[in-house]
């Protein structure tokens, strides 16, 4: 089979668009924090106390990035758990920074650490355990979650500020990343963690899948380089062949056949990670160092800050 050409003059039928409101988007979030909180108990702790803390830690932490988010106009925001994994935000936003980028990471473990360091204060001179406890989750959760190794939002940090036009750093980065949490996993026999390696390694795949596509978009001319709804039904279609013809996971969707298929969404999904604009690299050398000293304090500050307390 030959690589779609786009040569041939041709009529393009509509570009289709897909309803992006969710109004069930509520439920499934809520739906997820059920299923985290089952699966937490069923798997490692019978104690609900401490689960229904620990959703509490997730939660404000993942609040600070989706705020942030909604801050700087992102759309369909929305919040899930992921069972035995954590939680996450997702949105879509045409434009984004750097400096918008490193503020939305930071948003998610610094609010945590502050609150937990507070939390363990009281808890400390009023020797109240269970309060140090639910703050230590706060805490150490928080400063894991800096640690420089994707897709943890420190990994994400350090990506964002150093190597995001380092296109083979990031594949070393993240290549790095992944034997790192496949021998945590290991070495602590917490094997769900197996499922970070691989989906990193995934990540790296589909994103060098990605850039082969580009490839071809530029040979063939094809101006991809614009925000979705601004591509035109000729360019959308032309797109989508490439795509179909590359993606093993749409393989069994015939290019140049312009009908709408039953995974349409997911082909839109997939042309708009594509057509997404590189970030605006609006953070001066000065502005990079600050974020990286932010990193740092609120990575290794809190021990520091916690042998003080208890000292």
């Amino acid at each position: 089979m030959e690589e779609p050409t786009t040569t041939e003059a041709y009529t393009y039928p509509d570009k289709p668009t897909i309803d992006e409101a969710d109004s069930s988007s509520m439920w499934k979030s809520f739906g997820s924090v059920v299923l985290f909180i089952v699966a937490y108990y069923m798997f490692f702790d019978k104690d609900i106390n401490h689960i229904l803390v620990l959703v509490l830690v997730l939660f404000i932490h993942e609040l600070g990035h989706f705020l942030a988010m909604k801050y700087f106009n992102y759309t369909d925001v929305k919040m899930f758990f992921i069972p035995l994994l954590g939680a996450l935000v997702s949105g879509n936003k045409e434009d984004i920074s750097q400096r918008q980028k490193a503020i939305i990471l930071l948003a998610g473990p610094v609010p945590g650490i502050i609150i937990g360091l507070v939390l363990y204060y009281i808890g400390f001179i009023n020797t109240q355990q269970s309060l140090m406890s639910a703050a230590n989750i706060f805490i150490f959760l928080n400063i894991f979650n800096l640690l420089p190794f994707k897709p943890l939002d420190g990994g994400n940090l350090i990506g964002v500020l150093f190597f995001d036009k380092k296109e083979t750093i990031q594949l070393i980065f993240g290549i790095v990343s992944a034997c790192v949490f496949g021998a945590v996993a290991i070495y602590s026999e917490s094997y769900i963690l197996i499922i970070v390696p691989g989906l990193l390694i995934t990540g790296i795949i589909q994103k060098y899948e990605s850039k082969r596509i580009k490839e071809y978009l530029r040979n063939d001319k094809i101006d991809y380089n614009k925000p979705f709804d601004d591509l035109t039904n000729e360019e959308y279609w032309k797109i989508r062949d490439h795509v179909v013809y590359n993606v093993a996971g749409f393989s069994r969707i015939n290019a140049k056949e312009y009908v709408v298929s039953k995974r349409e969404k997911q082909i839109i999904d997939y042309i708009k990670s594509l057509v997404e604009k590189s970030p605006t690299y609006d953070l001066s050398v000065l502005a990079k160092i600050l974020f990286l000293l932010t990193w740092i304090l609120f990575l290794f500050g809190p021990i520091i800050i916690l042998a003080l307390i208890v000292r």
